[in-house]
């Protein structure tokens, strides 16, 4: 039983060190790695002639260990990264960090989709300047959103929700409002022209809180 506790052991250590070591971009734990990799060479050929008398009943047990092991330290891996990354961005100034300034000019674009939603008004439908203008907000809307830098905040899920449609239900009441205080008749055109760039803006208000969450700016 001790022996088999070793190998498992020396094999967690060779596991761990082994991806640990692939994981170049985290390099506050380079030399740990390196010394889980040789603690666990080094085991492993020390108790190479124990392992080749076991039983196949034996083998088989250790090799569901071994597999256990490469799993545990692939998710210890994933975490050590994660709080190296985190330790970078909380120690890195907010003046020189791109994802703040990236998240500035975001919030600047949203300002100008709120001015562009305040004037809106009946008729504007028929006007191919004032669709232009929407049309492009919404494609550079997106163009920011998508932006490497704030990869580490957005899952390929809330960037593909980004792009749906807002619920009717809400949507169809903030047009209301807007007929109400008679910026817009309820006219067709001029409600369908309210409420999409409505939810577009939405969205952009949804994700930047998101993302202001996330990064903690």
């Amino acid at each position: 039983m001790a022996g088999f506790v070793t190998i498992v052991l020396a094999i967690l250590a060779l596991g761990f060190g082994a991806l640990q070591m692939t994981k170049a971009h985290s390099t506050d734990f380079r030399v740990a790695r390196l010394c889980f990799w040789t603690a666990g060479l080094i085991s492993a050929i020390a108790y190479y002639n124990w392992l080749r008398h076991q039983a196949l009943t034996d083998r088989v047990y250790i090799a569901i260990a071994f597999i256990s092991t490469l799993l545990i330290g692939y998710f210890i891996s994933l975490l050590l990264n994660w709080v190296t990354a985190r330790e970078r961005l909380e120690c890195e100034p907010l003046a020189s960090r791109a994802d703040v300034a990236a998240l500035i000019d975001f919030k600047v674009h949203r300002d100008k989709g709120e001015q562009i939603l305040a004037a809106i008004r009946s008729g504007d439908a028929l006007s191919t300047k004032k669709l232009n203008q929407m049309d492009e907000w919404w494609a550079d809307a997106q163009t920011k959103a998508h932006q490497s830098v704030f990869e580490p905040f957005l899952t390929l899920g809330e960037l593909n929700r980004f792009k749906e449609p807002w619920p009717e239900g809400e949507k169809l009441e903030q047009c209301a409002q807007a007929i109400h205080n008679g910026q817009i008749t309820d006219e067709e055109k001029d409600v369908m022209i309210y409420g999409t760039h409505w939810e577009r803006l939405e969205r952009v208000r949804q994700l930047i809180g998101l993302i202001e969450w996330k990064a903690r700016v």
